[in-house]
């Protein structure tokens, strides 16, 4: 018996902060071919590769179909991460639930089990943004409504698992230090700057002296947290995404991460799903 836990976070920032924390509680990567993967997953896989004709394929996509950014394993506990790209991608979530009910052979009431006795999860990662936990949770719980019972999806609490339909469906809402609003940097950057003060207090000063009188038009996409981690990023891994130096710095440590609050909530949300 395995569990297959698929966690869907809205960008591949986010996918690469969850990986961090799988890795810094002991986790394991599991990067293999897809041949050695088991059935389900392998699969799984196979389909998301297969299933959209080459053709179609835009040049310049990264990846072809909805497909993980990472997998890690813990004993028999397999994780996927993968990323959404946003809120609004409702048609990406009901499609990738409809495919994991595919795989169940299932009692509603009953733990969700496939033909090898795998168990099967699906936790959904979100900031709170300005609007708040609340919102961000009716935003996903009408999501899942595509794809469950209304009235089974309704009693889904904040950082709780419950199982749907044979499935185990969690979600957790990432806010920053007042627990309603914020954002994953919110997290990030204190975890990153800690030790770091000198270099972050120079990458903040030249953001400011280099943005305050700017042409609005020029810095129409410009997001002050995130370009907080990618220039101080550049110091380490020059020429990389956010998402990559999230993954590899060391401006955030595994002690870092093993001490932070959101980061240990969020590693015991994910252990509810872990059976094995």
């Amino acid at each position: 018996m395995t569990d297959n836990i698929f966690i869907l976070t809205e960008g591949a920032h986010d996918a690469a902060f969850i990986y961090k924390i799988l890795l810094a509680n002991g986790v394991k990567s599991h990067n293999i071919a897809i041949k050695n993967y088991p059935s389900v997953l392998k699969n799984l896989f196979m389909e998301n590769i297969s299933s959209v004709p080459v053709e179609e394929i835009k040049v310049d996509d990264a990846t072809p179909k909805f497909f993980p950014h990472y997998v890690a394993k813990n004993n028999d506990s397999y994780f996927c991460i993968y990323a959404t790209n946003g809120l609004t991608q409702n048609k990406v979530r009901d499609d990738f639930i409809k495919t994991i009910k595919s795989f169940v052979v299932s009692d509603p009431d009953e733990i969700a089990v496939g033909e090898d006795g795998d168990i099967y999860s699906i936790l959904f990662f979100v900031d709170a943004d300005d609007e708040g936990v609340d919102i961000r949770m009716g935003q996903i719980k009408s999501d899942l409504k595509l794809s469950f019972a209304p009235d089974s999806v309704d009693g889904i609490g904040h950082k709780e698992i419950r199982l749907i339909d044979g499935i185990n469906i969690g979600i957790f809402v990432i806010t920053g230090s007042d627990k309603n609003t914020g954002m994953l940097e919110d997290i990030l950057i204190p975890l990153m700057k800690k030790d770091n003060e000198g270099i972050f207090n120079s990458v903040e000063k030249f953001l400011s002296d280099n943005t305050e009188n700017a042409d609005a038009n020029r810095y129409e996409n410009y997001k002050y947290k995130k370009a907080v981690i990618g220039t101080a990023g550049q110091l380490q891994i020059s020429g990389c995404s956010n998402a990559v130096y999230i993954k590899k710095t060391d401006y955030m440590t595994n002690d870092k991460i093993k001490s932070d609050e959101v980061c240990n909530e969020i590693f015991s949300f994910i252990k509810q799903a872990m059976t094995c």
